[in-house]
Order: structure tokens, then sequence, then C-alpha cells
């Protein structure tokens, strides 16, 4: 059983994965979907986005897939969204542009947390 790739991106995520000596796991199907990337390691969905697939007009849609996903896998996990063209010119920041976007999130919702929590103190 051979691994299969949707893309030349995600040929190169996975030898930038490798090189840093990522483990990940690639089409892994939850429910009727699949995700191009898992790293259990670090609990990241990691998802590659062409333009020819991924418009503008099919964000809801992965949006909705997305928390689906998401919502399968619990709360500790994230799913990160790379273009294309960020693969093809940055790629060797990827693991870099990863935990940023998780640091970030994670943030974000203790902001959130406290501002709700303050809130409702009045």
């Amino acid at each position: 059983d051979g691994v299969v790739f949707g893309s030349t991106e995600e040929v190169l995520v996975a030898l930038e994965l490798s090189r840093q000596g990522v483990k990940y796991r690639t089409q892994v199907k939850f429910g009727p979907y699949r995700a191009d990337f898992v790293l259990d390691d670090y609990k990241v969905v990691l998802e590659v986005d062409g333009k020819l697939f991924h418009s503008e007009e099919r964000k809801f849609q992965e949006q909705f897939r997305d928390g689906l996903i998401l919502a399968g896998l619990g709360p500790k996990w994230e799913l990160v969204r790379v273009t294309d063209e960020n693969i093809n010119k940055h790629i060797t920041r990827l693991m870099c542009a990863i935990a940023t976007v998780v640091e970030g999130r994670k943030s974000r919702r203790v902001r959130d947390a406290e501002f709700i929590r303050r809130s409702k103190q009045g």
C-alpha cells in the first residue's frame, strides 16, 4: 500500500516533514473526508490548499469540514491550512509557521476566555 499525494506541494511537505524528523500520516480518513497530513505528536491536521481546489467559493464547505474533523479529534487539536504558494516559496519555514499559527490560536483562546470570565463578573 503506497503513499498517495494529491499534489507536488504535498510531496514537498512530506519531504520537509521527514527532513525535520516529524512523524506524519497522509490522506487520513475522517468520515467522508480525507486530511492531507496528520501530525499526531503535534496534535495538528495539516491541509495544503491549492488554488485549483480551494477557492473562495468553497470556503464555507471547508470550514464545515474542518469543524467536523476537529470535533472528532478533540479540543487539543488544531487544523492548519497552508497555501501551495507558501509551500513553494517557503517550505523550510513550514514547522515554524505551524507553531506560530497554533500558538496564536491558543493565546487568542486564553484572551477570549479571560474576557468572558471578566464579563460574567460584571
